[in-house]
């Protein structure tokens, strides 16, 4: 893939995570000042490289898992979003109530901002917080999309438990199918791992593949230090 490709890509990726329509060539040759055939092909080439679906004959195109996969290993976390993750963590927990634990306030702060269902598995605390914003997605309003998500829920200690023992890194990113179960392949989960010396486990958040993946590592990385803290 050559940069011009990979460019095309993400800004795809881009628009459909901020409006979950598929992008056509009209918008694209306005970004891009080129005829609407030319990105018509250069999107049917991207189709058959996989790093992109066209829904039905006349749509635009969405992204696949290998263009999210794209996106986050492109991803360049800035300080100026990093300030505005900070001001966004302080402005939810301000909201949630003080009765709550401190680990359960997090977790929904975590879901609120992002939309998404936070996700933890810290010490002797193991829970799933957010269904609402997580089923509220587009992606999930058919049945037959939330119900495998249900399942996931239903089970979650156990699953949770399963990503933890798994080998990544500060952060692990599982994007459709990277997922260890066929009940989350239609979305993304990102998890932190949390290492001090009052907490040890995961804590994360589930989404739809088309999650703000940028916002959700902000916001994750952002709550785990606020955990130190606690």
């Amino acid at each position: 893939m050559d940069d011009r490709q990979k460019e095309l890509v993400l800004t795809i990726v881009r628009e459909y995570v901020k409006n979950a329509k598929p992008v056509g060539s009209a918008f694209l040759a306005n970004r891009f000042k080129k005829s609407s055939a030319t990105l018509r092909n250069e999107m049917a080439e991207l189709e058959e490289l996989g790093f992109l679906n066209q829904p039905h004959t006349s749509a635009g195109r969405i992204p696949t898992s290998s263009a999210y996969r794209l996106f986050v290993e492109q991803l360049q976390l800035g300080q100026r979003m990093a300030q505005k993750m900070s001001r966004l963590v302080q402005k939810h927990l301000q909201t949630e109530r003080e009765k709550q634990s401190r680990l359960q306030r997090i977790a929904k702060a975590l879901a609120s901002a992002t939309r998404g269902m936070a996700v933890v598995d810290i010490n002797n605390e193991t829970f799933c917080t957010g269904y609402t914003h997580l089923f509220s997605q587009p992606e999930f309003h058919a049945f037959d999309q939330s119900y495998p998500i249900l399942k996931f829920i239903e089970n979650f200690p156990e699953y949770i438990r399963t990503y933890r023992r798994k080998r990544f890194g500060d952060f692990g990113v599982f994007i459709g199918e990277d997922n260890f179960y066929p009940e989350v392949s239609e979305c993304s989960l990102v998890l932190m791992r949390v290492n001090n010396s009052r907490h040890r486990g995961v804590i994360g958040l589930l989404g739809p593949k088309r999650m703000d993946y940028e916002k959700a590592i902000h916001m994750i990385s952002e709550l785990s230090e606020v955990l130190e803290e606690a």
